[in-house]
């Protein structure tokens, strides 16, 4: 369906109109998209304290449970009881820190369908704790049934930090923080094993099972770790490279590759146990050490670009604004007078239709002398095509009046001579 405009002031208002608007539009969306990718960063940080800090402090109560869980499964003894007891006060207390953060309004307020999903899946797993506790108490669960159990919750947390990650809009800050994430993955493997090894101390014996599993979660441990740390950029690499002791990496992996190769079942794993505990610990300590500065680094670095973008968001934002208030001037100013040169134009035809060539026709025929000159006068020269149309136009209705005029004075001849 047609536009029917009969109005050359709607003509031209609507040729007006729509690059204006769609200057507007592009503008509003230009600005929009800097708008949001600026709030994104700056909710970098507030994140990070707000949903982040709360579910890795959880995660690191998990991480000292879980051991102690699988050691008392392995000899249930009141010292390993107390001991487990204490460790399940600290993560129940994390898990309420961490249920309140998650709920609040600043989580959900701006969560994604993701992460929203991701959330609901770990509040669900921290619920059923409780009951995965009593089974340990009660010598109702296998080692392996309660260390499946234990981390599949540490997995939920981690689906938690990912989903919370992927709302950034800024490539740098998700691609270095989902490698944080991945370094906290080779530190949990690295927690798998110890717990793995400590059970089976307890336990006396190290068996064919354990023993494979000990072995894939090492060998995975040492690919994510080199594969994630070479993905790292500066600052944050320096930050791995400084805390991650080499020496007690090299202990690490030298004890690793004697239980690796242990294949006694009859006898506790053969490593010296205060051996073990210090290379694990070196280790661990220094990829949290290192994780928590690189997270706090690259949080700060966001605000900061959100400052910087922010004031290139505000001086844009101005000048595109001022451009589109000049845009929308000239056209409106060109519109008028494109409107006004056409409606004088028009005036102009329906004065020669209508007034001036009647009266001149009527005056010839009362016998009146006629200018031609004064009758339809010359217009200026003009290089535009309107001017130009009123020039051609005036040329009609100066022959038109010599024509009336000419035609009056033979019939003027032709009754002279009758």
């Amino acid at each position: 369906m047609g536009l029917h405009l009969r109005s050359i002031r709607q003509k031209i208002l609507l040729l007006v109109l729509v690059p204006v608007l769609s200057l507007i539009g592009l503008y509003i969306f230009a600005t929009s998209l800097t708008a949001r990718a600026t709030i994104n960063l700056s909710r970098t940080d507030t994140l990070r304290n707000v949903t982040g800090l709360p579910t890795g402090n959880f995660l690191a109560a998990v991480d000292q449970e879980r051991p102690l869980a699988l050691v008392y499964l392995s000899r249930p003894t009141g010292a390993n009881l107390a001991a487990l007891e204490y460790a399940e006060s600290k993560t129940s207390a994390a898990a309420v820190t961490m249920g309140t953060a998650l709920n609040s309004s600043g989580t959900m307020g701006n969560a994604s369908a993701g992460e929203k999903g991701a959330i609901t899946a770990l509040l669900r797993d921290v619920a059923g704790l409780p009951a995965l506790r009593s089974q340990v108490r009660a010598q109702i669960i296998t080692r392996p049934a309660a260390f499946t159990d234990y981390n599949n919750i540490v997995l939920a947390g981690y689906a938690v930090l990912n989903q919370v990650i992927l709302q950034e809009t800024n490539a740098k800050v998700v691609a270095q923080s989902l490698a944080f994430v991945r370094m906290g993955k080779s530190e949990e493997m690295l927690l798998r094993e110890d717990a793995l090894v400590l059970a089976d101390f307890a336990a006396g014996s190290f068996p064919a099972a354990d023993r494979q599993q000990f072995t894939e979660l090492a060998g995975a441990r040492r690919i994510l770790y080199a594969q994630t740390l070479a993905d790292l950029t500066a600052p944050y690499y320096g930050y791995y490279a400084r805390n991650v002791s080499p020496a007690a990496m090299s202990a690490l992996t030298a004890l690793e590759d004697r239980l690796a190769g242990d294949m006694a079942t009859n006898r506790p794993p053969a490593v010296p146990p205060a051996a073990w505990q210090q290379a694990v610990g070196g280790v661990a300590v220094g990829l949290s050490k290192a994780g928590t500065q690189a997270s706090a680094e690259i949080s700060t670095q966001a605000s900061a670009d959100a400052r910087s973008t922010y004031v290139d968001l505000a001086l844009a934002g101005g000048l595109g604004l001022l451009a589109v208030a000049l845009s929308i001037v000239v056209s409106v100013r060109v519109g008028r007078s494109m409107v006004r040169e056409l409606r004088d134009l028009r005036d102009s035809a329906l004065d020669l239709a209508n007034v001036r060539l009647p009266s001149v026709v009527s005056r010839l025929a009362a016998g009146e002398d006629v200018d031609v000159a004064a009758e339809a006068p010359g217009l200026p020269a003009s290089s535009d095509e309107i001017g130009q149309v009123r020039q051609a136009f005036a040329a009609v209705q100066q022959t038109a009046v010599e024509a009336a005029v000419g035609q009056a004075r033979l019939r003027q001849g032709i009754s002279d001579i009758f």
